[in-house]
């Protein structure tokens, strides 16, 4: 109903996504060559890697020099698919006994008391690292502290600032955003399949080649992200559309 008044009225449509083009364009009837697509950005001055955050982070929570830690940030809740990461964090450390996993984020508290029994019965607790909710200037050395991040289900913008600090990530197949993890810098696993899940991240555990490769490509692809870089990509629609943006100047 709406959709006639937006394309007259305005001078540009932006997604986030190229799956966030197709449900402007599919739903609300934008037609794909009015739609712009700039991804959301990260601030690379706050997201970087730090040695000295990697080694004091895996200190304070007693985690080796050459242990390996895959890392969750995030909503703790049944949406964002913590669950399904405890699953193959469970069969993985089942045979191999230098792996850790750190979970970061708000929760709800009966869920995150359910993923705790779960883990408890198992008798691996010393493997998890529940943290909570932290400031955004506080994650990166959350970050620096692992050597895979991985998001189960919903991917959020947490997933780009922790390829800016070096991380692979895993993701799955239907979060929307796979472009986030489409430059080398990661992989995506079959939805709610959580054999594939285990795979993926048995391959990055016991692959050090291929995370160094894919730390050095998210690192790259995050560059681009900048956010001066996406003001940049703002700029040009505006100033491609009927020269909007000189006529916001004056």
């Amino acid at each position: 109903f709406f959709t006639p008044i937006f394309l007259k009225t305005a001078n540009a449509f932006v997604a986030v996504t190229d799956e966030t083009k197709r449900f402007m364009h599919c739903v609300y009837g934008i037609p794909c060559e009015r739609i712009a697509v700039i991804p959301l950005g990260i601030n690379l001055d706050r997201f970087y890697k730090d040695t000295n955050a990697r080694s004091s982070t895996r200190k304070k929570y007693g985690i080796e020099n050459d242990d390996i830690v895959c890392i969750y940030a995030g909503k703790i809740i049944p949406a964002k698919g913590v669950h399904l990461l405890v699953e193959a964090a469970l069969k993985i450390c089942k045979s191999n006994q230098r792996v850790h996993f750190i979970i970061v984020g708000g929760n709800d508290p009966s869920y995150l008391a359910c993923l705790k029994r779960k883990i408890s019965s198992a008798t691996i607790e010393s493997h998890f690292h529940f943290v909570g909710a932290v400031p955004n200037c506080e994650l990166y050395k959350y970050y620096n502290a692992a050597d895979i991040g991985v998001w189960p289900l919903q991917c959020s913008l947490t997933a780009l600032e922790a390829a800016a600090c070096g991380l692979p990530i895993i993701m799955s197949n239907k979060s929307g955003a796979n472009e986030r993890a489409s430059h080398g810098n990661g992989l995506l696993y079959e939805e709610f399949n959580i054999a594939d899940l285990t795979q993926k991240i048995s391959l990055l555990i016991e692959d050090k080649n291929l995370r160094k490769k894919m730390s050095e490509n998210g690192m790259t692809f995050a560059r681009t992200l900048s956010w001066n870089s996406i003001s940049d990509q703002f700029l040009s629609v505006l100033s491609s559309e009927g020269n909007c943006f000189n006529k916001i100047n004056k």
